[in-house]
C-alpha cells in the first residue's frame, strides 16, 4: 500500500519551486498548424498564437444521461464527439481538448482561410450534422432518443503552454490555453441557446465581410449570467449551403426499367406493372416527404417556443441593460460634479494660498518673476471666478503693487493707477497711496493725463466730500489747484 512521504512532498514542493522561479519566456507563433502538446518543451516556454477557439457541447446532458441506459448513452457521446472531431478536422481546424461531450477545437489563419471562417463553416458543420444526420439516425437507432447543442467561439491571441510531466514511466502532458479568449468561448457556449451559434463581439469583427453583410443576418445580443454580461452575435440553424440547396431542390420519382420489371424480366413488362411499380415508387416517397414534413413541423413548433422564450429573456435583458444604464449615467453625472467640486476647490485653495504668498513677500520677488507669476494667478482666477481686476484690487492690493514695480517700470506703475481710476471710485479697496501716485506722475511727466482720469472717474463715479478733498490734496502738489477748484465748483453746482 503506497502511503506518502516527506520525501514526497519536499518533492512537490522542489518541482514547483522549479517552475515558479523561473523566467516565463515567450515567442509569437507564426506557423499554420495548430500547436500540438509535442511541439513544446517541458520548460517555463510559452508560444503566443492568434487564433479562433470553438466550443460545443450537448445541451442538457445531465438530464439526458439521467433519463438514459448507460449502453444508450455511450453510444450518443461516441458517436457525437467523433462526429464534432470530423466536423473540425475538415473545417481547417484542430481538436486539442475533449472533456466529457465537450470539444474544443483551435484554428489559425493560413494563405487561403481566416481562422474566423474555418471556425464558422466548423460551427455551421456542426448544427447541420446534428439536425440533419445525427438526430434522424439516433432518433431509429437509440430508442428515439435525439440531442441538441450549443457553440461558443472566440478570436484573438491565447499563451500556450505545456503542462503536466512524467511520472512513473506515464506521460500525463497537455496544453493549457492562457488568456481570456478561450475562456470567453467556453462562457458563450454555456449561453448559446440550442441549436445557435453564439460568437463574441471580436469574432464578429474579425469575420469576412461578405459573412456580416445582407442575408447573413447575424442578431446582435447581450446575455446575462449571475452578475456578468456577455456582448455577442447569434444564429439560429445556421446550416452548411449544401445541405440548404438539397433541401430546396424538387423531389423526383425515378423508374428505371430494371426496377419495372417484377419478375427480375426486362422483356415481360406490361402496362399495369409499369403503372403499379409507378404508384408504389410514388407512395414511398410520399411517405419519406410527409416523415420529412413532419419531422419540419415538429421542429419549427420548437423553434417557435424557443423563440418566444429567447423574445422574453431578450426583453428582460433590455429591461435591465437600460436600467443598468440609467445608473450608469448617473453614476457618471455624480463623479462628473464631484471631480469638478473637487477641481474647483482645489484651484481656489491654490489660488488664495498664491496670491497671499505674493502679496505678502513681493519685495524678494525679481521682477520678471513677479510679472509672470501674476500671469499664472490672472489664469488660475479665471478657473475659479475671480478676474484679474479683482486680483489686483482684494489680493495683491494696488497699492503694494504700485511702489514695488514703480522701482523697475514707471510707465507700468502709471498703467495701473489708471487702471484703477477706470474701474474703481476712488476710496475703495485696494487704491494705491497718495504718496506713490503723485511720485509715479510727476516722474512719467503724465500730470495731464492724470487730471483726465480723475474727471473720468468723477463721471463714473459720483464723489463725496471725502473723495473731493483728497483728490484737492493730490492736485495741488502736482499743481492743478486752480484749475480743479474751478471743475470742483461745476460739479458741486
Amino acid at each position: 500500500m503506497n502511503t506518502f512521504t516527506k520525501e514526497d512532498l519536499e518533492e512537490i514542493s522542489g518541482k514547483i519551486t522549479e517552475v515558479l522561479d523561473t523566467p516565463m519566456e515567450v515567442e509569437d507563433y507564426v506557423g499554420d498548424v495548430v500547436p500540438s502538446v509535442d511541439d513544446l518543451d517541458d520548460s517555463n516556454e510559452g508560444l503566443l498564437v492568434e487564433c479562433a477557439i470553438l466550443f460545443v457541447d450537448i445541451r442538457g446532458s445531465t438530464t439526458l444521461s439521467d433519463t438514459s441506459w448507460a449502453k444508450s448513452m455511450a453510444k450518443i457521446y461516441r458517436a457525437f464527439v467523433r462526429a464534432m472531431v470530423l466536423c473540425v478536422y475538415k473545417s481547417g481546424g484542430h481538436v486539442r481538448q475533449i472533456v466529457g461531450d465537450r470539444v474544443m477545437g483551435v484554428f489559425v489563419n493560413d494563405e487561403e482561410k481566416k481562422a474566423t471562417e474555418k471556425a464558422l463553416e466548423a460551427a455551421r458543420a456542426i448544427v447541420t450534422t446534428i439536425d440533419y444526420y445525427f438526430n434522424p439516425r439516433c432518433r431509429t437507432k437509440v430508442n428515439g432518443k435525439e440531442i441538441q447543442c450549443g457553440v461558443g467561439i472566440d478570436f484573438g491571441k491565447v499563451l500556450l503552454t505545456q503542462v503536466g510531466m512524467k511520472a512513473q514511466e506515464e506521460e500525463a502532458k497537455d496544453l493549457v490555453w492562457a488568456g481570456k479568449i478561450a475562456n470567453m468561448a467556453s462562457k458563450h457556449t454555456d449561453l448559446a441557446e440550442p441549436g445557435e451559434i453564439f460568437i463574441t463581439k471580436r469574432f464578429y469583427d474579425g469575420l469576412p465581410a461578405y459573412l456580416k453583410a445582407g442575408e447573413m443576418d447575424w442578431k446582435s445580443i447581450i446575455r446575462l449570467k449571475g452578475s456578468s454580461f456577455f456582448e455577442g452575435f447569434v444564429k439560429q440553424n445556421f446550416y452548411l449551403d449544401c445541405v440548404i440547396e438539397d433541401s430546396n431542390s424538387e423531389s423526383t420519382v425515378e423508374i428505371t426499367k430494371d426496377a419495372l420489371s417484377l419478375n427480375g424480366s426486362k422483356d415481360d413488362l406490361n402496362t399495369s406493372d409499369i403503372i403499379n411499380s409507378i404508384v408504389q415508387g410514388t407512395q414511398k416517397q410520399t411517405e419519406k416527404l410527409l416523415d420529412r414534413f413532419e419531422s419540419v413541423v415538429r421542429r419549427e413548433v420548437v423553434l417557435e417556443d424557443r423563440e418566444k422564450k429567447l423574445q422574453n429573456k431578450c426583453k428582460e435583458v433590455a429591461i435591465k441593460e437600460q436600467n443598468l444604464l440609467k445608473k450608469q449615467e448617473s453614476l457618471e453625472l455624480l463623479k462628473s460634479s464631484i471631480s469638478s467640486e473637487i477641481e474647483f476647490k482645489k484651484n481656489q485653495v491654490e489660488f488664495n494660498l498664491r496670491a497671499e504668498f505674493l502679496s505678502n513677500n513681493l519685495d524678494t520677488f525679481k521682477f520678471e518673476d513677479t510679472l509672470e507669476e501674476i500671469k499664472n494667478l490672472i489664469s488660475l482666477g479665471e478657473k475659479v471666478g475671480i478676474t484679474a481686476l479683482e486680483l489686483k484690487r482684494r489680493k495683491l492690493y494696488y497699492w503694494r503693487l504700485v511702489p514695488y514695480i514703480k522701482k523697475y517700470n514707471l510707465y507700468l506703475a502709471f498703467s495701473l493707477i489708471e487702471e484703477n481710476l477706470t474701474e474703481f471710485p476712488i476710496d475703495t479697496v485696494g487704491m494705491p497711496w497718495d504718496s506713490d501716485i503723485i511720485d509715479v506722475v510727476r516722474r512719467t511727466n503724465q500730470k495731464s493725463e492724470f487730471y483726465d482720469l480723475i474727471k473720468q472717474n468723477f463721471k463714473k463715479f459720483p464723489p463725496n466730500a471725502s473723495v473731493l478733498n483728497r483728490v484737492r490734496n493730490i492736485l495741488v502738489q502736482l499743481g492743478f489747484q486752480d484749475r480743479f477748484e474751478s471743475y470742483e465748483q461745476r460739479f458741486i453746482e
